[in-house]
This record gives C-alpha cells, structure tokens and sequence, in this order.
C-alpha cells in the first residue's frame, strides 16, 4: 500500500561509522536506570539537532496523512476509479515496482541534487503525486501515478537514512531509532483511525464542488493527505537549506564518555554494595548463635 512503502522510506536506520560524538553534559539522566537514562539522552540529542528534528516534523506530517491511503485504498478503487476490487492487489505491485526502479535510480539523483534536497524535493513531489491521484477515476492513470509515488519514496529513503546517519553519534544510532521509529508508527495508525472515522461518520454523505470540481468523502481526504505532504516537504525545504554541511554541531566526546563512565562506575558500584550486603547476610547466616551464660556470652 502507499503508506506502507511511505512508512518504510521514513524510519531506515542502519549503522553509522562517524567519529561525532554527543553534545553537551548529560549528568541529569545519570541517577536514572540505564534504559530511562539512554532515551533521555536521545530525547535532548533530538532537541538539539536540527536536521533531525526537521526530518522528524517532515516525515511526521507525511505520515499523519499516508495512514488514510492504506485504510481507505480499497474503497477508492472500487467507488472512485470504478473498478472491481480484484484489482486492489495490483496496484499495490505496481505501487512496489515503482519502489524497486526508484531504488536502482534514487542513489544516482541524490548524488547529483544532494541529500538534503533529494529528501524535501521527493516529499514534495509525493504530495503532490497524491492530491493527482485523489481525483482520479480511471485504472491506467491511477496506475501510472502509484508507480511515480513509489519512484519518489524510495528516493525519499534514499535520502533520509544518510541524512539521520551523518549527523548521529555512532553511540546514539539506537537511540535515535528508538524515537524515531515507534513515533512513526503511533501517528500512522492514529491516521488510519482518524481516516476511518472521518470517511464513516463525518464525511460520510459529503459532497462538494469547488471551481467546478466535485468532492467526494474519499478523495477529500486523500487531498488533504496530500496537502500535509506538500507541507512537510516544503517545512523540511526552509529547514534543512539553512543548514550547511560544515555548521553542524560538532560535538566533543569528552561529554559523552564521562557521562558513560560516571554510569558504569555507578552501576559498578550499585553491583558491588549488594554483593557485600549479601556477603554479609551469608556470614551471619554461617555463625553459630550466641547464648547467655553465668560468665557471659559465649557461643556453643
């Protein structure tokens, strides 16, 4: 489905081999558990980042919008192009063909426009992509269109996990991950059941025209998802051409590795106070008791 391969180019995360380290002193998450104290750390790494920050409002708003044309691409076929629901299954391949020819051409348009504008260009080009789509009645320009849309998310993938990976410590690519990915996937299906409800109460009878054009539940909804694309690309446009390669912050590692090893030596110390209190409860345990006698205390 479109979301689905929508989702898949906003949350790839793989391995970062850069020597950037995080910035500023995270000693207010160290009297945390090391689970608590690591989403902390990435939580204000987030904050202070633009580019991530930026990708993540981007993707977001894409995202609050593509859940709709999973929920409701089965009734667009059948009501608006007018085609048997067989046909349902097809074009999600068609969709996945074009992810797989935009996968072979994706690598070589980011080298030649760049990261940072291959990522808001094909977020834009995917909404606009939808809203087309939303007003279309026929099989064969519904498919032509399913297949640029995957085109332009691949490249969109292409473009996003370089993007996260350059400017994430290697140390905090998991962490990164870990808010990144299950705050996707909360807002899809938080689209999914807004788009649902929408399509089957609010708008269930409506019906408009506009300029001449006529909307219906469906496709009003899919325009709007569309529309939240085109906001997202152009959100992420202003943002990330304001940063440039070299302006990043530069984080020194000092902070990173004192406050990692202010926490293994807390966690080392925490480990070595309970082996002696058990320690200590064992060599009580071992001793003999001790009984009241006429010249004292004495043990038997």
């Amino acid at each position: 489905s479109p979301s689905a391969v929508m989702l898949a180019a906003s949350v790839r995360v793989s391995v970062h081999t850069s020597d950037e380290r995080l910035p500023g002193s995270f000693e207010a998450f160290a009297g945390f558990p090391v689970p608590l104290r690591e989403f902390g750390q990435g939580i204000r790494f987030y904050a202070g980042n633009r580019v991530l920050m930026t990708m993540l409002i981007s993707v977001t708003l894409v995202m609050a919008g593509a859940g709709a044309l999973n929920a409701l691409g089965i009734f667009f076929v059948t009501h608006n192009l007018h085609t048997p629901v067989s046909f349902f299954g097809f074009l999600s391949s068609v969709l996945g063909a074009g992810a797989v020819v935009g996968a072979v051409l994706a690598s070589a348009f980011a080298q030649r426009l760049g990261l940072k504008r291959t990522f808001w260009l094909s977020l834009l080009a995917a909404g606009v992509l939808v809203l087309v789509y939303a007003r279309l009645t026929n099989l064969v320009p519904a498919m032509v269109v399913l297949f640029l849309l995957g085109l332009v998310t691949t490249a969109v993938d292409v473009a996003a996990g370089p993007l996260v990976l350059d400017v994430t410590p290697r140390e905090l690519v998991g962490r990164v991950a870990a808010l990144l990915n299950p705050a996707l996937t909360l807002v899809t299906m938080l689209s999914v059941a807004v788009a649902g409800y929408l399509y089957s109460t609010v708008l269930q009878s409506f019906q408009a025209t506009i300029a001449g054009i006529t909307f219906g539940p469906i496709d009003t909804i899919f325009a709007g998802t569309g529309i939240l694309a085109i906001v997202g690309g152009l959100y992420a446009m202003v943002n990330l051409r304001k940063v440039t390669p070299n302006t990043e912050t530069e984080p020194s590692s000092e902070a990173l590795k004192e406050e990692d090893q202010e926490a293994k030596e807390e966690d080392q110390g925490l480990l070595i106070v309970r082996a002696l209190r058990l320690r200590m409860k064992e060599l009580r345990e071992d001793e003999p008791p001790i009984y009241a006698s006429k010249n004292g205390y004495r043990r038997p």
